[in-house]
């Protein structure tokens, strides 16, 4: 969302970006977002309590509990505004034309219609898992959902139009994965996707090289699809005078040490591991993961969030210490797009989450997939199955599997893998140089935007941070 509010800016439009205290705060802590952007004199920053004590901890499944509150809390600050009642606010800045929200705070097509103001959807996924969620009505019908005590999660999903064949029921969004049609998140994810008809138009992190069949089938539901991706990418080329150099919007502190410490392999020797934000592993994983690393023989940078491991932690044996003190490093977080970039790197063992998956095509590096939860299984089946630029762990976790698959990604299956990856990421710059599918469709994006109400000013909530 930062990357796409900095594109708008540098279209000329006016940007406030809108936030929860507590994600302003981790911002101000951990990156120099606000010094970076705020220097623009058509960017702004606003918060907003999520309605929760500063010291709770928050969750990915906690947006569920805080729309109520978030929905209330927007409508009072758009209002105040509008009025030009904020505190501290430039009497000449304009007024709140567009509103553009986070796929899942659809609450916020209700609240610009209040003051009359359009609205459009930032998807955080890709519209592959967009596109399915609104085809669960077709699986329903199809016998494919509810899944039962004996489904097969192997067989071939026919009934998805664009996408025949390609899925499984294990691929499906886990949100999608129900032995019961009543489920909550189900019905809730159900509703943020069927309510997104009402915006004026959607927004896609992704491009029409990647995912042009699904894209086609969600412009046949929705007059206005904007695919501007890969956005990390395009306002980097869009930056042109380099006024405001382009930097991290990390929740978490990065390490830049492990920049220097790949600097010491070769040409595409390291394997990189990061499972993202969220995901978590128990102690036993952990060291299943640690030895099939080890016995892989290869070096490896790997990211063990604080959070990361739930439970206790056994007895590391001495020879993966030692293994790890020879051709190891091990950081809390680090700047990923730049480890992507960086010439050592020649594969990454991933979650899979949208933004890790595309910044991986754009650097050409293929993948070895791990997902968890939300639309990596998804993810995962069309970096493995469809576009062929990476392997599937099939969830498992044993120290062999992942030795073996990592051999494959980094030795065995080299050169099948870094052809495609390679060919995917010449895709993915096409797509933002001019005349291509993002650039075109962002500028669409822009023009439309001005079209909608003068004066311009664009509205942007960035509550989630899917990565």
């Amino acid at each position: 969302m930062f990357n796409l509010g900095e594109l708008l800016s540098l279209a000329g439009l006016y940007v406030t970006f809108l936030n929860s205290d507590q994600i302003d705060r981790r911002l101000r802590r951990c990156t120099d977002l606000h010094a970076r952007l705020g220097s623009r004199k058509n960017i702004r920053f606003r918060t907003i309590s999520d309605g929760q004590p500063a010291d709770h901890l928050r969750s990915v499944g906690q947006i569920l509990e805080l729309h109520a509150s978030l929905k209330e809390k927007t409508k009072q600050l758009i209002r105040e505004m509008q009025a030009g009642q904020v505190e501290g606010d430039n009497e000449n800045w304009p007024r709140i034309s567009c509103l553009i929200a986070d796929g899942i705070m659809s609450f916020a097509i209700d609240v610009a219609g209040e003051f009359g103001i359009p609205s459009l959807l930032f998807r955080t996924s890709g519209a592959a898992c967009f596109w399915v969620c609104l085809c669960v009505p077709k699986l329903v019908e199809a016998g494919e959902l509810p899944f039962g005590e004996a489904t097969d999660l192997d067989h071939a999903i026919n009934c998805i139009p664009g996408m025949e064949g390609q899925l499984r029921p294990r691929d499906l969004p886990s949100f999608c994965q129900v032995k019961d049609l009543n489920s909550h998140r189900l019905n809730f994810f159900l509703s943020e996707f069927e309510r997104s008809s009402r915006a004026s138009g959607l927004i896609f992190n992704s491009f029409y090289d990647l995912e042009h069949t699904v894209l086609n089938q969600v412009s046949t539901r929705f007059a206005n699809v904007y695919a501007v991706g890969p956005l990390h990418s395009l306002v980097r080329s869009q930056n042109l005078d380099h006024s405001v150099t382009s930097g991290t919007s990390s929740l978490r502190k990065e390490d830049l040490s492990c920049i220097d410490w790949l600097g010491r392999w070769g040409r595409g020797c390291v394997l990189y591991v990061s499972f993202g934000s969220h995901t978590q592993i128990n102690g036993d994983e952990l060291l299943e993961f640690f030895h099939g690393l080890v016995n892989a023989g290869f070096p490896f940078l790997w990211v063990i969030r604080t959070d990361l491991v739930t439970g206790e932690l056994g007895s590391v044996p001495k020879e993966l210490l030692e293994a790890l003190q020879t051709r190891g490093c091990v950081v809390e977080w680090a700047p990923q797009e730049e480890v992507l970039a960086h010439p050592s790197v020649g594969g990454f063992f991933t979650h899979n989450g949208w933004n890790s998956t595309m910044e991986s095509i754009c650097s050409g590096v293929p993948m070895l997939c791990w997902p968890s939860f939300a639309d990596q299984p998804l993810n995962c089946r069309f970096v493995s199955h469809v576009w062929k630029i990476g392997l599937d762990m099939q969830r498992m976790c044993s120290r062999t599997m992942i030795e073996r698959l990592v051999r494959e990604l980094m030795a065995e299956k080299r050169e099948e893998l870094w052809e495609s990856a390679t060919r995917m990421k010449e895709r993915a710059w096409k797509s933002i140089q001019d005349g291509g599918s993002s650039i075109n469709d962002f500028h669409k994006l822009v023009d439309d935007i001005r079209s909608m109400t003068a004066p311009k000013k664009i509205e942007l909530s960035p509550f989630d941070n899917t990565d």
